[in-house]
């Protein structure tokens, strides 16, 4: 009797074991209808997509599974993770997420754990030089604009240098204003304290932005593109996953 309560404890250790790998497998891992990737010696793969082949404007699911014993970092303030392009002769990192502000905490992956990230193909751009080259003369292009500030030579303190600065703010960037309306743009946001505005400004007309009056500088916003046709690679922790992107209508 003993013996067969043994058995019957043993099996049902292992069944729930077996119960436990599977959940862990299927909850925390790929999506619907995905297989956990394996590569061609049939080792288990960190990093995989779920095609090889996007067409332009698909969206691509990016996989990451911890396959070590212990913890490993998926981000801190950013993903630890990048996507490359193979660009004249070497790969090259593509900006996929901009100057986005994170949360500056550590990002763990538990032994066996999965994460999904879905890229739209969206890249940003934040070399201006590079924005310039893209940059056709009617688009609309978000920029920050920064105007004179206040001096407050009179050492206004309290309410009163809250409500000069106000004023300051309002004088100052009513020119600008009026310059971006009477060009087909529009103001998105207006900042009083530290005196900016941010609007969309049709490109063919940023050239004369300076020499409005107040203006000091101006630069451009978080700008985004279509990721461009081409190879690419997933990279985390030394892993590889290469895809392509593909231009059928080209």
């Amino acid at each position: 009797m003993k013996r067969k309560k043994l058995l019957i404890c043993c099996g049902l250790v292992l069944v729930g074991a077996l119960v436990y790998g599977l959940a862990c497998a299927g909850g925390g891992g790929p999506g619907a209808g995905e297989a956990r990737s394996t590569g061609e010696d049939g080792e288990p793969k960190w990093v995989w997509t779920d095609k090889d082949s996007y067409e332009i404007g698909q969206s691509i699911r990016f996989n990451f599974q911890n396959q070590s014993g212990e913890p490993v970092v998926y981000g801190t303030a950013k993903p630890v993770w990048t996507v490359e392009r193979y660009t004249n002769g070497k790969w090259v990192e593509v900006d996929i997420f901009g100057p986005k502000v994170w949360p500056a905490v550590m990002i763990y992956l538990d032994p066996g754990e999965t994460k999904t990230h879905v890229w739209e193909q969206t890249v940003y751009i934040t070399d201006p030089d590079e924005i310039w080259e893209v940059l056709h003369d009617d688009e609309l292009v978000r920029v920050w604009i920064h105007l004179t500030p206040f001096a407050n030579e009179d050492n206004l303190t309290g309410t009163e240098f809250t409500e000069a600065l106000k004023e300051h703010a309002q004088e100052t960037q009513a020119d600008v204003i009026a310059f971006i309306e009477e060009t087909g743009g529009s103001v998105i946001n207006t900042f009083w304290l530290a005196n900016r505005v941010l609007a969309e400004v049709r490109a063919g007309v940023l050239d004369g932005l300076g020499d409005v009056d107040h203006v000091q500088s101006w630069r451009f916003e978080d700008y985004v593109v279509q990721a461009k046709p081409g190879m690419y690679r997933l990279v985390w922790h030394g892993e590889v996953a290469e895809f392509i992107i593909v231009d059928n209508d080209g």
